[in-house]
């Protein structure tokens, strides 16, 4: 037996190319022949003799999913009643071959559980009509699209973000998505070509991400992550060798870790071993206080911060020591118990 005879013995999802109107009758019939189907599903209004109703109708027009052989598949097109509406989709090849259209089982779970989803506007597009290559792959972690994979990005004509879900060169669903806990799969960024500013930049996206926990920030929330997570992946490798550099290398990478929540304890242990170095004017010391009475409420931590600014001119303040203030009223405020 060739390869190509094996691969036609294996159980696929396939797709069914069908005449318009016949979905459900396709279905029907391939699901009475013991077959695993899928058709993606919504709800249309829908206007007879003046009246307006509710129906339940297939979201992509002419396209049935079956999972089953292509020599199965095949048998049964040849010997159905249908056979003139339906078609297995299929490619010519430049060679002349015909290459029959398969759906990768993580790929069609994938596409179901966004197409199952209750109450919400997908839209639906062709291959071709998308560049699905311009977006980021994520995961979302978290709200009605939790577990599903797939892209974000602008649409043409459309406002906003996008989750674009994908079956290659099948069909593309998209909807609308304002995601709070997205996480890149795949991070595709150069080594920072500028540690010491990257450094900064990393450690004021964290900050702005842990001020903004409690405030309303949902909009540009998902953004922060991902610009996070991408500075994180461009020093990742990089080095530092002045303490002052040094401290503010691990304070950028331990700010981030808190602001996602994510495992802290050796960026924070290397830190402070390196603050006792740094010079009594440096801001990172009451910064990094205020940060760590933040993540474990520990008093002392707050008291040491506190002495630092009280020996600060309190007549003009710097417009950096004036943020690390805000900072602090920020941490008490919310530390603040709650009635």
């Amino acid at each position: 037996m060739t390869q190509s005879q094996k691969d036609a013995t294996v159980e696929r999802w396939y797709v069914f190319s069908v005449s318009y109107r016949k979905e459900m009758e396709v279905q029907d019939e391939l699901s009475a022949n013991g077959f695993n189907t899928y058709i993606p599903m919504h709800f249309c209004l829908r206007e007879y003799n003046g009246r307006k109703s509710r129906q339940l109708l297939p979201a992509i027009s002419g396209l049935v999913f079956v999972k089953g052989s292509r020599e199965q598949l095949l048998e049964y097109r040849n010997s159905s009643k249908l056979k003139n509406n339906i078609f297995l989709k299929s490619h010519v090849m430049s060679d002349g071959t015909r290459k029959y259209v398969q759906v990768r089982d993580e790929d069609m779970e994938n596409f179901r559980k966004l197409n199952d989803i209750k109450d919400i506007k997908l839209t639906y597009y062709k291959p071709e009509e998308l560049n699905i290559e311009k977006g980021s792959k994520v995961k979302i972690m978290d709200g009605p699209f939790e577990g599903i994979t797939g892209v974000v990005q602008k649409l043409p004509g459309k406002r906003g973000q996008y989750l674009v879900v994908s079956l290659p060169d099948v069909a593309i669903a998209a909807v609308s998505i304002k995601p709070q806990y997205v996480e890149p799969m795949e991070i595709k960024v150069k080594k920072s070509q500028n540690v010491e500013k990257d450094t900064l930049l990393l450690a004021r996206k964290a900050l702005a991400l842990l001020v903004g926990k409690r405030n309303d920030m949902t909009g540009g929330r998902s953004l922060i992550i991902n610009e996070i997570r991408q500075l994180i992946a461009s020093l990742k490798d990089c080095k530092t060798f002045l303490p002052n550099d040094k401290a503010h290398f691990q304070f950028a990478f331990y700010a981030a870790h808190l602001a996602l929540g994510e495992e802290t304890h050796k960026n924070r242990q290397e830190l402070e071993c390196l603050l006792p170095r740094l010079k009594s004017n440096n801001l990172l010391l009451p910064t990094a206080r205020l940060i760590f009475y933040y993540e474990d409420h520990e008093q002392a931590e707050l008291n040491t911060a506190n002495e630092i600014i009280d020996k600060w001119d309190n007549t003009h303040y710097t417009d950096p020591q004036k943020y690390v203030i805000q900072l602090r009223q920020f941490i008490v405020k919310q530390k603040e118990p709650r009635e």
